[in-house]
């Protein structure tokens, strides 16, 4: 006895495969012109980010963070703290692991021992200056240190900020990506161009 409801041969879908389609879409990371782009988490490739030399299996672990620069006229109107708190609040973050080879670790842990090493000088002179307060004749000596100190703490605070972003610095972070600048020419060559 037959089937009284045989299958139905199946038939091939008529389409072709689009252009342009890998089956391995690359998650980044991209270059768009000077600029890298990548997802808001990311472990980049194991070459250095500024001179794609091998960085030998060393990455360095950050997190950067990014908001709209308007948020700096809050400093000008409402006040630091204000601004703090905003800024806090809607700032967007990316945690990225940038390869590093050894010049250019030397060079950011240099900029953090100096960094470090201008603070303490600062601190030093403040309370050198501070302590020859006490007597008329070294109280013109002492005011003139403990204001030499601040200068020195404002570069050292510099000399911090310049460390941190020896590997890269954000110009946007969104909810899915985040662009950097600051990776040299020979890294980004080796990226495909962001679509």
């Amino acid at each position: 006895m037959s089937d009284p409801n045989p299958p139905l041969p199946v038939q091939p879908l008529a389409y072709a495969t689009p252009v342009g389609y890998q089956h391995n879409v690359s998650l980044g990371p991209w270059s768009d012109g000077p600029q890298l782009i990548t997802p808001t988490s990311m472990v980049l490739p194991s070459r250095c980010v500024k001179c794609n030399a091998d960085c030998e299996g060393y990455w360095l672990k950050k997190t950067y963070y990014w908001h709209t620069p308007a948020l700096f006229f809050l400093i000008i109107f409402p006040g630091v703290l204000i601004y703090a708190i905003v800024a806090m609040i809607v700032r967007k973050s990316a945690t990225i692991e940038v390869g590093l080879c050894p010049v250019h670790r030397k060079r950011r842990f240099n900029f953090i021992v100096s960094a470090w090493a201008l603070a303490g000088v600062a601190i030093v002179l403040v309370i050198v200056g501070l302590g020859l307060n006490g007597s008329r004749s070294t109280e013109s000596l002492g005011a003139m240190l403990a204001l030499l100190g601040i200068p020195v703490l404002i570069a050292a605070i510099v000399m911090g900020v310049v460390a941190s972003r020896v590997a890269l610095s954000p110009t946007k972070i969104d909810a899915r990506f985040a662009w950097f600048k600051g990776a040299g020419a020979g890294f980004l060559a080796t990226l495909p161009a962001a679509r």
